[in-house]
């Protein structure tokens, strides 16, 4: 009960910390509305298409109001909304004086589908999980939250990527395996073992990121970042923290099975050394880290499956494709976090075996 009343503290203390908002004109609001009717697209001068939208808008305070704009078509699908009635829309209005003067269509309403997945994804993990998938939905609701209350805020203030990224991967692990596992010596191990194998995954990012000159341009957001808190962020150390905080789930993953696994073995063997019980340990690593390792690379590459497509289309050299800062990059971050990932293995292990040692004696 205590431990339940805890979560919603921090929760609700979470929620209620200020978000710093974005340059917002006052003139301009985001609201949605319903797709009335969509008019049959006409040429233009400038050689794309228009088509009129009227739209009724559905919430806020013209919610009621049906209006009417223009819907311009390029003819690119990245660009293009191509709209049908009753779809739903966002929309951005444009104020004077608090009237209505003009409503631009932003995008496809998709809240109302990802909303139902979440629900499903929710009551699923409850169902299946009961006890555990409770404490695991709070501790994924408290690390979302962390991310955006505080972790994006701190980096938009200019603070350093990778000590800070670095520091909250720390404490989020903690928070999750406290709130999961409890306050116990497995959990004590897994902390340890995921900051060593952090530290050596940070290690590997900066050491070979700066050998390799790498430069942090790995989208096509990352120039943008750099007009944002006066000097801009350091997009070198954003690589580098990235990397550190993409490799914490994997590494969460194996620590706390590892220790888990050590904590049973010892259970059921409680005359084993601490040398039986850390090769105990590798053993029940080295089965996990293969498939850890296929996930994180997996990870990867479907993140950047687009434009691994692109890219061989182009039917470039080996050489010269390895050689790209953005596939180098992508490189550096797998190899990094699944080095840091197996280099938690046998730490997680040793720390485990002795303390479990300890507390027998």
């Amino acid at each position: 009960m205590v431990k339940n009343i805890s979560l919603l503290l921090i929760i609700t203390a979470l929620l209620l910390l200020p978000t710093p908002a974005g340059d917002i004109s006052p003139t301009e609001e985001k609201t949605q509305g319903r797709v009335l009717h969509v008019g049959q697209p006409t040429p233009t001068a400038e050689g794309w298409e228009e088509q009129e939208v009227i739209i009724k808008i559905t919430r806020g305070v013209f919610a009621g109001e049906t209006v009417s704009t223009q819907n311009s078509l390029s003819g690119n699908p990245r660009f293009d909304i191509n709209l049908e009635e009753g779809d739903l829309v966002i929309l951005s209005l444009e104020k004077t004086d608090g009237y209505l003067q003009g409503v631009k269509i932003n995008n496809f309403g998709r809240h109302p589908f990802l909303i139902i997945l979440a629900a499903i994804f929710i009551t699923t993990l409850i169902i299946i999980g009961k006890k555990k998938g409770s404490h695991s939905l709070a501790a994924l609701t408290i690390t979302i939250l962390l991310i955006i209350k505080v972790l994006l805020p701190l980096l938009l203030q200019g603070y350093s990527p990778l000590p800070l990224i670095s520091i909250f991967a720390i404490f989020v692990a903690a928070i999750t395996l406290l709130i999961i596992s409890g306050l116990n010596l497995k959990t004590l191990s897994a902390i340890l073992g995921i900051g060593g194998g952090l530290l050596v995954a940070a290690i590997l990012a900066v050491l070979f990121g700066q050998l390799s000159q790498l430069t942090g341009f790995v989208s096509h957001e990352a120039p943008l970042l750099q007009f944002i808190g006066g000097a801009g962020l350091n997009l070198e150390g954003l690589l580098y923290g990235a990397i550190v905080l993409g490799a914490l789930g994997a590494i969460m993953d194996v620590t706390i099975s590892v220790a888990s696994g050590l904590e049973q073995v010892s259970l059921a063997q409680p005359r084993a050394t601490v040398g039986e019980l850390y090769g105990a340990g590798i053993a029940i690593g080295r089965d996990i880290m293969g498939t850890m390792i296929n996930t994180l690379i997996l990870a990867y590459v479907g993140g950047a499956l687009p434009l691994l497509l692109l890219l061989l289309a182009e039917q470039p050299s080996l050489l010269g494709l390895i050689n790209m800062d953005l596939i180098a990059s992508e490189i550096l971050r797998a190899l990094a976090g699944s080095t840091g990932l197996i280099f938690s293995i046998p730490l997680t292990a040793i720390i485990s075996a002795a303390f479990l040692n300890k507390e027998k004696k």
